[in-house]
């Protein structure tokens, strides 16, 4: 397998691929944040972090917590009071009581004090002015901790005048169906959805870019490999504007936390880098998990390392990668000596729709099957034999038609808008599929091909011309077969 990034194939696919705007937007700290973050740098533990395990301590997983939120803060705080407390053990009073201060000041932290989320507000209706009427302009913020989600759930509808029915949430704890019909409604039009609170469980693999290129981090991520996954829910192909993305940063005087601050915005700066020359910013780090890259990143706060200094350890762990000439990350060489040949599959037919209508009259004149063409269209309707419908039981339910004929087209443009005006009916999957080597139906007509020459039999190419002089042709079949005989590779 070549893993191929946006860059190396921007030029192949045009504007498929937009040029993403970073904004980081910066709000000082208020009065009793500070009080908060003082307490939490003045917490000292009797016996929590006492044993170094190779873990993450517990006062970071603290202050991880408070940057994202009071409220995510105050819950890891009472749930590890109430683990304690639990255990009945006097030599945990101490911890027990350093925790309750720090709950108190953290508490003390209002929505009205919470300047990340005043800023937020203000970049959505002021700076934006963003009202979330139009159908065709959805939001999507991100943020780590659920509790912090239940809080933007809470107070983000009525502060920003949004109806009934325009925020949506999406959390790891829900069902997948949920999560189906969440995602598949941020992405039409007629649904009511507006806005899309989301967790990191909505980081990879799902699409929100058709009618969404606003994304919001409410909490800045520990891991590179966090930063690609959200960015690319609305960064991706067939985004047809210029993705925004915000990082909201809280500024506080206290020299712990603004140090600690720098080394979160140095992660910013390694994405963007990696976006523009690298391709995959888990190349800084090497350790290709989160979590593991989330530790890298605690370890340099709890060393109290400048960001200049984590700077110069993720550059040094960039280790030379003989691929990278080949990838094309490196420039390739150049010079007379350097030539480049690019080798084609020849084939007999002009497109795959030619392809498919020659294999289907062919089997017509042995059985029955049901189909049409449109040349211009490039189109067949084809009515699918029983062992053709026997193949779609294995795939999702609604990749067969509701009618009984299939549509196969191999116009990339009608299947674009194809896939747009779905997203504007209940279901999400296109009435007309793509005519391509990977659909089922080529899978079906190769095997009744092949299966069409008896004993002895082969079918014969009839060559058009003569051949140049000294030029020969070899016609090469390679068959890997399982132990009972069965064909797993036949070209």
């Amino acid at each position: 397998f070549i893993r191929r990034f946006k860059k190396d194939i921007r030029d192949q696919v045009q504007d498929a691929f937009r040029e993403r705007k970073i904004t980081k937007e910066r709000v000082s700290a208020s009065p009793l944040e500070e009080e908060a973050f003082r307490a939490l740098t003045e917490t000292e533990f009797t016996r929590l972090d006492s044993r170094k395990s190779g873990a993450i301590l517990f006062k970071t997983t603290l202050q991880k917590a408070l940057f994202s939120s009071p409220a995510a803060c105050i819950d890891t705080v009472r749930n590890r009071i109430r683990k304690l407390e639990k255990t009945e053990d006097p030599r945990w009073k101490n911890d027990i009581e350093s925790l309750g201060v720090l709950q108190d000041k953290v508490q003390a932290v209002s929505p009205k004090h919470f300047s990340k989320y005043g800023k937020l507000l203000s970049l959505i209706r002021d700076e934006e002015k963003w009202k979330g009427r139009d159908t065709t302009d959805r939001l999507v913020i991100f943020t780590e901790r659920i509790e912090t989600l239940r809080f933007l759930e809470e107070h983000l509808p009525k502060d920003l005048g949004l109806k009934e029915g325009r925020t949506a949430t999406l959390y790891g704890s829900m069902s997948d169906i949920d999560q189906q019909r969440i995602v598949e409604d941020f992405g039409r039009e007629e649904a009511s959805v507006r806005l899309l609170i989301a967790s990191d469980v909505a980081s990879e693999g799902i699409n929100l870019h058709y009618l969404c290129h606003r994304m919001i981090h409410f909490d800045i991520p520990w891991s590179l490999m966090v930063f690609q996954q959200r960015n690319g829910r609305i960064d991706r192909y067939g985004q047809t504007k210029e993705p925004h993305i915000w990082y909201l940063i809280t500024e506080s005087d206290n020299s712990k936390i603004r140090g600690d601050t720098r080394i979160l915005e140095l992660l910013i700066k390694k994405d963007e880098q990696a976006v523009r020359n690298i391709g995959d910013p888990a190349s800084f780090m090497h350790a290709y998990d989160i979590p593991e890259e989330e530790k890298i990143t605690a370890r340099a706060i709890e060393a109290g390392i400048t960001a200049d200094e984590f700077d110069e350890q993720l550059e040094e762990g960039r280790a030379f990668d003989p691929l990278a000439v080949l990838l094309g990350h490196v420039p390739p060489p150049v010079g007379e000596q350097v030539r480049e040949r690019i080798g084609r599959l020849p084939s007999f037919y002009s497109s795959n729709f030619s392809y498919l209508r020659s294999a289907l009259d062919h089997l017509c004149q042995s059985e029955r099957i049901k189909y049409k063409h449109y040349r211009e269209e490039k189109r067949i309707d084809l009515s699918p034999p029983p062992d053709l419908r026997q193949r779609f039981r294995f795939l999702p339910a609604e990749a067969f038609p509701d009618k009984d004929d299939l549509v196969l087209i191999e116009n990339i443009e009608a299947i674009q808008k194809e896939i747009v005006n779905c997203r504007k009916q209940e279901t999400a999957w296109p009435e007309v599929s793509y005519l391509w080597p990977l659909n089922p139906v080529l899978d079906w007509v190769n095997d009744r091909l092949m299966a069409a020459f008896g004993r002895h039999e082969a079918p014969i190419i009839s060559l058009q011309g003569t051949l140049e002089p000294g030029e020969v042709i070899f016609l090469l079949s390679g068959l890997v077969p399982n132990r009972k005989g069965h064909p797993l590779v036949n070209e």
